[in-house]
């Protein structure tokens, strides 16, 4: 590895840091203690090749154990060592499902009042036939400096992960299991006609008798249009239990959850709740506490021609789902929450019903779409068709392209057909026009108003509505749109193609003014091909760029001597850009100041000279690698705009251009990357503005190198960090010879400058057991070196 290399990865810093220093773990013990019980003791113990466990735990079942956890060094309680380094350990459990009725819950917390694990409380499962067997993982990990409440067992760095087998033994004296839950092998669902009929009964149940349950459903078959109670009954034939009456009794324990197709239901709106429990579903029953049981539900079945427009049977799914959530029930617990005592799924067909009134909002079939783009200042307008060609039948429109010219303002008119029916759509859609709203997707470089790409993906993103409902919320039968001059996009003055889509949302008492694409039911989404076309006639673009082909920096020490140069130029001349770059090799401990010029030679353009001009249109953003220069500080402004770069000139609105710039290297030899970014933000720019607004003129990275004086020194500082045994297995001891410049941090990176750890007044050990075997760096760096010592992890 190259010392420039070397010296360029120790900037490529991890967030995480390592800090807890523990003494080599030779041992681990476990203590489950009960009241009226004897303590379970489990052991893991170092067999040579690191820590292994010393058998099984036999707890007793429906018992509360408190777990307390020693840790040794030989015959030496280092489990102080955990408390004193609380801030940054946390032990992490994690038990076979069934394995525990209740916890590990921490009852030990560190000064941050996060939990650490050295005492835990749980209590076995409720075994009611056989003992219960599974796994019991117990993870100590040092979370350094990113500890929080969110931590989880796959954060920081493990300092042991080990997984003991814990038994749930019968206890034939505790009490009968209190949930244990009957076989349901008969589920009957009644749909029971509101405004009267026969009830439509469908049955799920066990056509073997005794034995596992394979419950097999009947399809459920309703009519359109009619309003149904829905009654759960469920049944343990095999011992003659009526299960619904249990349910009953414990109903603040239990909650049925729903699932269907979307086109199955009027009402309930939707999909059910059993993915989101926030969804609806029309609740008939209450436990005690008001929360919902499911024992009882309304449904109205959707109109057939809302999702077929055929009138015949649709089918879909119902599934039904029972939650079994003992002390865990709330108004918000849902799928996830508790155990699953039921989940069934039934066919569901919606019948067609000769004698149901007409769908109130069944839509009409649109088979023509017109498009109308009239020039605001005059001129013909342009005529766009979206259309049926071969009549009645499967819609599938056909579309004509759109040409537009540039730099034209339009509005459009959009106009819907049923030719079929003869039927003016657009009429339709103005009389419930506070129901419906057009949303628009376009390529970024199609218009100049709006910006951006369309509402679609976003609903706040800008369109130029020219029409509200009586709501004040937009419609869309009407915009106005501006092209792009194609220079803006192509530089060549030819024809453009984009796409243009036009997608119109039915939401019946669901249009606001942030309903969007995925709101309400799609009446119509048909994708144009769209040219912008050159116009001899227009004015030459406001904002064109010239081809930029050569770009200049110049670091010119302050305190006197030769300026650096570094050049990105075109070498094959005219055509398509590939700037290649010089690098950048600068002095350490030096202040420049840095000049950026700007060509076009292939037009002999300075392009420097026109970005003065439009300076309160235009910025440079810098990124670097970290460390190469000690002012400014960080990484630079390209990420986060807030960063620190040190600007010597301002537009007329006092904000910050970027021709000319201050920055003073670091003191050590350092390679790494310099990006520069000029940004073109048209009415745009601004004190908060950033690296993602507006068009990007010009985005090049160079090498750059810091270069010490004195080379001889940086050899003598390496020689100076002292590290033995050297290859080393478990600790790693270190030392600098020269006392009056101490490190005060160490950091540890891989073979391939990976950072794996870092270290803040370092101890003169560091613990590398847990490392991979290996080549390693360590590195020493106080305010005037970084000293650099290769070792190997055996």
């Amino acid at each position: 590895m190259t010392k420039h290399l070397l010296l360029f990865i120790v900037c490529c810093l991890t967030s995480w840091t390592a800090s807890a220093q523990l003494s080599t773990i030779t041992s681990v013990q476990l203590e489950f203690e009960a009241n009226g019980r004897a303590t379970v003791t489990a052991t893991a113990s170092d067999s040579g090749n690191g820590l292994a466990v010393d058998g099984s735990i036999n707890l007793s079942e429906s018992t509360e154990y408190t777990l307390s956890i020693t840790l040794f060094n030989g015959d030496s309680d280092i489990t102080s060592e955990v408390t004193a380094n609380a801030d940054e350990l946390q032990f992490f459990f994690d038990p076979s499902e069934d394995l525990l009725e209740d916890g590990p819950s921490y009852n030990d917390m560190d000064g941050n009042m996060l939990p650490l694990g050295l005492s835990s409380s749980l209590t076995g499962n409720c075994v009611s036939e056989n003992d219960i067997t599974g796994t019991f993982r117990v993870a100590l990990k040092d979370l350094g400096n990113q500890k929080t409440a969110n931590s989880t067992i796959d954060d920081g760095s493990s300092i042991f992960d080990l997984n003991w087998t814990i038994n749930i033994v019968d206890d034939p004296n505790a009490p009968a299991c209190e949930n244990e839950e009957e076989v349901i092998d008969k589920v009957t669902l009644t749909f029971t006609p509101v405004d009267g009929g026969d009830p439509v009964v469908a049955i799920a149940s066990d056509p073997d008798g005794p034995g596992p349950m394979d419950l097999v459903t009947e399809e459920i078959e309703l009519l359109e249009s009619t309003e149904y109670q829905l009654a759960i009954t469920l049944e343990s034939t095999i011992e003659g239990e009526d299960i619904t009456a249990e349910i009953m009794e414990e109903d603040d324990e239990h909650l049925f959850l729903f699932a269907f197709g979307e086109n199955v239901f009027e009402s309930p709106d939707g999909d059910g709740n059993i993915d989101n429990i926030a969804d609806p579903v029309n609740y008939a029953d209450q436990d005690d506490n008001g929360l919902p049981i499911g024992l009882l539900t309304n449904w109205t079945t959707a109109c057939t021609g809302d999702h077929d427009h055929g009138g015949e049977e649709e089918e879909e799914s119902f599934r039904v789902v029972l939650k079994h959530q003992p002390d865990l029930k709330t108004a918000t617990s849902g799928f996830d929450v508790g155990g699953t005592d039921l989940d069934i799924t039934w066919d569901i067909h919606i019948m067609d019903d000769p004698n149901a009134p007409a769908c109130e909002n069944e839509e009409e079939v649109i088979d023509k779409v017109t498009l109308t783009f009239t020039p605001v200042d005059g001129g013909d307008p342009v005529v766009a068709i979206a259309s049926d060609p071969d009549g009645p039948g499967p819609m599938d429109l056909v579309t004509e392209e759109i040409e537009l010219l540039e730099s034209t303002e339009y509005q459009l008119a959009i106009t819907l057909e049923s030719t079929i029916e003869g039927e003016d759509i657009t009429a339709e859609i103005m009389e419930e026009d506070d129901e419906h709203l057009f949303l628009f997707a376009f390529g970024e470089n199609v218009f100049e108003s709006p910006d951006g790409d369309g509402n679609i993906d976003n609903i706040a993103d800008p369109v130029n509505y020219a029409d509200q409902d009586d709501n004040g919320l937009p419609i869309g039968l009407l915009t106005n749109w501006t092209t792009a001059c194609t220079g803006d996009h192509d530089h060549g003055g030819e024809e453009e193609e984009e796409s243009f889509r036009v997608v119109l949302k039915h939401q019946p008492d669901l249009k606001t003014a942030t309903s969007g694409f995925d709101v309400g039911g799609t009446d119509l989404d048909i994708t144009w091909d769209i040219h912008i076309m050159d116009d001899p006639n227009a004015p030459a673009c406001e904002n064109e760029e010239e081809v930029i082909d050569k770009v200049t920096l110049t670091f010119t020490p302050v305190d006197g001597g030769d300026p650096v140069v570094a050049i990105a130029s075109d070498p094959d001349g005219p055509g398509p850009m590939d700037l290649m770059v010089e690098d950048i090799d600068l002095v350490e401990s030096t202040e420049y100041e840095l000049s950026i010029t700007v060509e076009n030679t292939i037009e002999g353009e300075d392009i420097t000279e026109e970005i003065k001009e439009e300076d309160d249109e235009h910025m440079f953003f810098f990124a670097w690698t970290e460390g190469i220069f000690s002012d400014p500080t960080g990484d630079g402004n390209a990420d986060n705009r807030a960063d620190v770069v040190n600007y010597n000139d301002l537009d007329d609105n006092s904000l910050p251009v970027g021709l000319s710039t201050q920055w003073t290297t670091s003191s050590a030899d350092l390679s790494g990357t310099f990006r520069l970014v000029l940004k073109h933000q048209p009415d745009l720019k601004s004190a908060t503005s950033t690296i993602d607004d507006g068009g990007t003129d010009l985005d090049i990275t160079w090498n750059v190198n810091t270069v010490v004086t004195d080379i001889n020194q940086v050899i003598r500082a390496n020689r100076e960090l002292k590290v033995f045994p050297n290859p080393a297995q478990d600790i790693l001891n270190w030392r600098v010879d020269d006392t009056a410049a101490q490190p005060t941090f160490l950091r540890i990176m891989d073979q391939f400058g990976r950072v794996i750890g870092t270290y803040s007044n370092a101890q003169p050990q560091i613990n590398i057991q847990d490392f991979p075997k290996g080549n390693y760096y360590l590195q020493a760096i106080d305010g005037k070196h970084v000293r650099t010592r290769s070792f190997i992890k055996l």
